[in-house]
């Protein structure tokens, strides 16, 4: 890597990326051309993304490419081999690298499931973060029509919960929150089970 990358190289970069990988590999062998093939992807990677996507991300992509480019929702909700400790916000690069988006756009593929959970729990503060991210607006409509749509568990506690994190949500007068509220009160007026 120190040759890859020459002057640019950073001490923990290499650390960061021996440590990643010797998870990923979990004592299988390796070859000097495999070798040569990761530190070629994180080159490429690197020069793409610089200081926008930690160094230790972007070698965590590399290493883990396959598995992300088969089911990238799995591998960020995933319990991290090894990256965490290098980029608390590694989830939020690898979306980015994957989509080829900003990393703030790329947050949004990762508020749904999280927002699901928040709104089953009730959890005012979490609720009042993710309302934040650029892109909650359809999500936040999405998992109402889907999730009532659909025959899932649209209990009248969701409904319920989703409304009374929405409403303490200091949001400017637009069209999707009004569209959020005429979501929310038609399926409550379908819900039987009271």
């Amino acid at each position: 890597m120190r040759f890859a990358f020459g002057e640019y190289t950073k001490a923990d970069w290499v650390y960061a990326t021996a440590r990643v990988y010797e998870k990923f590999l979990s004592g299988k062998e390796v070859t000097p051309r495999e070798i040569n093939t990761l530190v070629n992807s994180i080159g490429t990677l690197w020069l793409q993304w610089g200081d926008k996507i930690s160094f230790a991300t972007i070698a965590y992509y590399a290493i883990h490419q396959d598995q992300i480019e088969d089911g990238i929702l799995q591998m960020v909700q995933a319990p991290p081999q090894g990256i965490e400790a290098y980029d608390p916000e590694w989830q939020q690069g690898i979306a980015a690298i994957h989509y080829g988006a900003n990393p703030s756009d790329a947050l949004q593929i990762l508020i749904e499931p999280r927002l699901v959970k928040v709104i089953s729990e009730n959890d005012t503060t979490v609720f009042a973060e993710l309302a934040k991210i650029r892109g909650f607006s359809s999500v936040f409509q999405t998992i109402l029509e889907r999730y009532s749509s659909s025959g899932a568990a649209m209990v009248p506690d969701f409904i319920m919960s989703a409304a009374a994190l929405f409403a303490q949500q200091d949001l400017p007068s637009a069209p999707w929150v009004t569209a959020a509220w005429r979501t929310m009160r038609a399926k409550l007026t379908l819900i039987d089970d009271w």
